[in-house]
């Protein structure tokens, strides 16, 4: 990349949104199924680091999710609370 700038990644949070029907978040990951073509991808938070330090970024994005305004306040509390993928990121990266 011919870039000499800053570089800041993002890992996707808004497309999980998106993608809230066809997609799956565990523990381990997240699972979707491709919206063009059907296949079904898993993402761990290792695979998802590797690919942004991939093109050496000055500041990476955690994996996140876009809670709905809609969403109830337990699930809201729950995800952002006790999620553990964030966790896992931050021991990757140190």
């Amino acid at each position: 990349m011919n870039w000499d700038l800053p570089i800041l990644t993002d890992i996707g949070g808004f497309q999980v949104y998106l993608l809230a029907g066809l997609r799956k978040i565990i523990e381990e990951g997240i699972s979707f199924k491709s919206h063009i073509d059907g296949v079904y991808h898993f993402f761990s938070p290792e695979r998802l680091m590797e690919i942004q330090s991939s093109i050496d970024p000055d500041i990476i994005m955690a994996f996140d999710e876009c809670a709905s305004v809609l969403s109830e306040y337990s699930y809201v509390k729950d995800f952002y609370g006790a999620y553990p993928l964030l966790d896992h990121i931050l021991r990757i990266l140190s």
